[in-house]
């Protein structure tokens, strides 16, 4: 973009100016303004508006009027030593009675040279437009016949019938316009400095306040005027305490010393501050304060836990989605609470389906970390090879196939945060290795990088094996072993945690059919008393399964308790897993046959299944009844 120069003059200076003009159309737009005073000043004002300018070029008295008024840069055509001699020099061709004529001020280069000169000069120095005119006047009833001037002096000596000779030359016109050039480019330069510092503190997250070293404010950005409710206009200048009654920045400029991480009310809502001094060259010269509304970091707080939570990197269940009223599961979220406020590595322990992510998910959102990243990882769904790069993140061209630019662990993603590694009975000899440098140092390594990179995550870990019996058969090593169970929760399985079963029944059942628990709770009680004889092999998992079969499975029948216990005997019977037949230990030989089936009571088919564990195949066997007759008579039929 070519520069933009505006040059005031009158006629003897515009045929200067043009003649200089064509060395510098190549890169300067120069517009030629005719124009003295008021009128300079006016088409001065109007080019500023309409950003058509970027430097004023002058003399005399139109410079020393804009300079008053304008904003831009303006750049005065200096009159040289070579400009005097040459100017005077040519007046003597006219006479010996040369008047040099000025505005304000003498020209001071006239006395170094009067001698040099040998023709006396006399100065006149004018203020306005009519004390030029006079003092022009006056100079011809004197008997001058030569003034030596600026463009209009020249124009006027003429009107008067004297000769006049211009004092500037194209040198000095040419040196101006290059001042101008040199002068439009810094100033740009600068202003573009200051639209981006100016953009930077508009669109910053926080508001920005500076004042200079009393307390004026100097910079107040749009994040300042939606907190504080004032425009940047209404502020700058403005003492800080008229802003903020009661800030803090004064006594930062007293003090000299940095206030971080405050609380301040500002009218009714609150803010989150720090203030620091400006310093330059060992002074203070300032204050800046950075600030945001406490609101506005709970929002951005919520929508960071929103965009967690779209990756799945967030917990979504805490101890109190834990159901059930039985005192060894109360005891376990009890120890687990405790747990979690520690930074200790903890080990969960228990059969499939007894809930062991839903405690690692509790005590991760009950552990200081709870605002932080939770990542889950299943170690026995993805091979060795796989799970190291899934765990670890890998370097681009690591391995075939492996995405451009690498790809971030699970341990770098939970960063700050919990890893929960589920199933970890199951991880490989060959990875073993590396999770131990990960609990012992608390840093990793890549695949393909030979970059050391420290995380900081607390490790919950949980398994259905025997990690002891693991350490023995060499599965596991025993330092990784001793490393994970550094605290222990066991999740206890539904038979042992007695009334819980209940519980969860009628919870699951008002999730899959909430109209079936319309009914008194003696009803709903009557037909689910059966589910309290069950061993529930599969836990809460099995029970929920079992639950939402039922619920499929009575949307299509009355309900009448003797058919709804029917359902629920067929979801049991459908749900449970077959059973090893086992080879019933010969009768004695004094042994009776079994009695009737009417004659069979409930607590004869309860102690049997007590004899055999509750594999209802073999107390079946046993009794000589099938198992669906002991589902009856269980449940009352």
């Amino acid at each position: 973009m070519p520069i933009e120069l505006a040059v005031f003059s009158y006629s003897r200076m515009k045929n200067e100016m043009e003649s200089v003009w064509n060395e510098f159309k190549s890169k300067v737009n120069i517009q030629i303004i005719e124009g003295i005073f008021d009128d300079a000043l006016e088409c001065a004002k109007n080019l500023e508006k309409e950003g058509r300018v970027d430097v004023y070029i002058s003399s005399g008295a139109n410079a020393s009027l804009l300079r008053q008024n304008v904003t831009k840069p303006i750049v005065t055509i200096r009159v040289t030593g070579f400009d005097l001699l040459r100017s005077i020099q040519n007046a003597k061709a006219y006479g010996d009675k040369i008047a040099l004529v000025s505005f304000k001020n003498n020209i001071p280069e006239l006395l170094e040279f009067q001698d040099l000169l040998q023709t006396p000069i006399t100065q006149v120095i004018y203020s306005s437009e009519k004390d030029l005119i006079r003092s022009i006047s006056r100079l011809k009833r004197s008997g001058f016949n030569t003034v030596v001037g600026h463009s209009l002096a020249c124009d006027l000596a003429e009107k008067h019938g004297m000769r006049s000779v211009l004092l500037y030359t194209r040198e000095s016109v040419r040196q101006a316009i290059e001042t101008a050039c040199e002068l439009a480019l810094s100033t740009r330069h600068e202003t573009e400095k200051a639209e981006r510092l100016k953009t930077i503190l508009d669109y910053v997250y926080s508001g920005v306040i500076a004042t200079d070293s009393q307390g004026a404010v100097t910079v107040f950005n749009k994040g300042a005027e939606e907190i504080i409710g004032l425009s940047a206009d209404e502020a700058i200048g403005q003492p800080i305490d008229k802003i903020i009654p009661n800030t803090r920045i004064n006594h930062v400029i007293h003090t000299e010393k940095p206030e971080l991480n405050q609380l301040q009310k500002i009218g009714s809502s609150y803010i989150f501050t720090n203030r620091a001094p400006i310093r330059a060259h060992n002074e203070l010269v300032g204050v800046v304060a950075t600030f945001q509304s406490v609101s506005t970091i709970q929002n951005a707080e919520g929508q960071i836990r929103k965009n967690l939570h779209n990756k799945g990197l967030v917990a979504k269940f805490t101890f109190d989605d834990i159901i059930g009223k039985s005192p060894l599961l109360l005891r376990t979220v009890e120890r687990a609470q405790k747990f979690s406020q520690t930074e200790s590595t903890i080990l969960i322990t228990g059969e499939t389906g007894s809930g062991k992510e839903l405690l690692a998910q509790g005590i991760h959102n009950y552990s200081p970390r709870r605002m932080k990243p939770f990542v889950a990882v299943n170690c026995s769904a993805l091979p060795g090879t796989l799970l190291e790069s899934e765990l670890f993140g890998y370097e681009e061209g690591a391995f075939t196939g492996a995405k451009r630019g690498g790809k971030t662990g699970l341990f770098e993603l939970a960063h700050t945060g919990t890893i929960f590694l589920d199933e970890i009975g199951e991880i490989p000899p060959s990875l073993q290795s590396s999770l131990l440098r990960v609990l012992q140092e608390r840093e990793i390594m890549r695949v393909g990088s030979d970059r050391i990179i420290p995380v900081d995550v607390r490790v919950v870990s949980a398994t259905n094996r025997d990690l002891r019996q693991a350490v023995k058969d060499g599965k596991m090593r025993e330092d990784l072993y001793y490393r994970l169970n550094v605290l222990h929760v066991k999740s206890p399985p539904l038979r042992e945690r007695e009334g819980d079963t209940m519980l969860l029944a009628r919870h699951y059942l008002s999730k899959f059919n909430p109209e079936i628990m319309k009914h008194p709770p003696d009803y709903a009680a009557g037909i689910l008393s059966v589910l309290e004889t069950y061993r529930w092999p599969g836990n809460v998992r099995e029970l929920q399964n079992v639950m939402e079969r039922f619920s499929v499975l009575i949307k299509d029948s009355d309900m009448s308790p003797e058919r709804l216990r029917e359902c629920l005997n067929e979801a049991l019977e459908q749900q449970a897993p077959p059973e090893k037949e086992a080879s019933p230990p010969p009768p004695p030989a004094s042994s009776l046959p079994p009695p009737p089936v009417k004659d069979i009571s409930t607590e004869t088919i309860l102690r049997t299944l007590a004899q055999v564990n509750g594999n209802r195949s073999q107390a079946a066997r046993l009794l000589g009844i099938s198992r669906m007759t002991i589902w009856r008579k269980l449940s009352g039929q």
